[in-house]
Parts: C-alpha cells; sequence; structure tokens
C-alpha cells in the first residue's frame, strides 16, 4: 500500500534544517533547496523525502546562508541521526 506523502510548512523546514523562514525561502529562490509544491491558493509545502533526499546529497562541508550547515552534521559526520527527525 502506497504511504501519503508527508508535506511540511517552511516553519518545519526551518526548524529540520536549523535556519529561518526567511532563509528557506531564499534557498528555495535561489535553486538551492526542492522548490515547495502549491496546496491551495496561498500556501506552500515541501514533500519531506524530497527534502531528506537533499539533505542527504549536500555535502557536510557546504554551509547554508546564515553560516550554519544546512543539514545540521558536524564536519565529518555522515549518520543517519541526523535525518531522523524527518
Amino acid at each position: 500500500m502506497n504511504e501519503i506523502e508527508q508535506m511540511l510548512t517552511d516553519r518545519e523546514v526551518a526548524q529540520v534544517l536549523k535556519m529561518s523562514r526567511s532563509s528557506v525561502w531564499r534557498l528555495a529562490r535561489l535553486g538551492k533547496l526542492p522548490n515547495p509544491v502549491k496546496v491551495g491558493l496561498t500556501a506552500s509545502r515541501w514533500k519531506q523525502s524530497e527534502l531528506k533526499t537533499w539533505i542527504e546529497s549536500t555535502s557536510p562541508k557546504c554551509e547554508s546562508p546564515t553560516g550554519r550547515n544546512p543539514a545540521g552534521l558536524q564536519n565529518g559526520d555522515t549518520s543517519e541521526e541526523s535525518t531522523d527527525e524527518l
């Protein structure tokens, strides 16, 4: 049976990535984050699976515009624990 795709708000994405909501939108606008999906006239959501794939593919050494590691990993840490909260 297929599971229903979990959709995350900008607030939830910001919490997972440990950055501000404006940084989430900035990264999305620059094409450095998966595109959100429109759900209604004004609401946007990110697919959890796309965000998880993006986090896993992001180099741990890459830093976000806020100076924080976008994957929430320590340099050299590739453990699954960091993406478990997705």
